[in-house]
């Protein structure tokens, strides 16, 4: 049986390259509050902040932080 994070993992990879808050939040079943919670804390996925102020977050970048343990509380 896949773990928690291998499960969240397998949806992510069929997901776009970037990934809004709210694609990340509903990906990993977390509110979009507490996402931003977390990346005001150090404590989320890497993310990209584009010119225009919106931040989207590289889908790799999200399986990684998945990979390495840091998955949702």
């Amino acid at each position: 049986m896949p773990s928690y994070a291998e499960t969240l993992i397998s949806r992510l990879q069929q997901s776009p390259a970037h990934l809004s808050p709210a694609q990340v939040a509903q990906a990993i079943e977390m509110s979009k509050g507490a996402l931003a919670l977390r990346r005001m804390r150090g404590r989320a996925p890497a993310f990209e902040r584009l010119a225009t102020g919106k931040i989207v977050y590289p889908r790799d970048g999200v399986i990684s932080w998945l990979r390495t343990g840091r998955s949702p509380d």
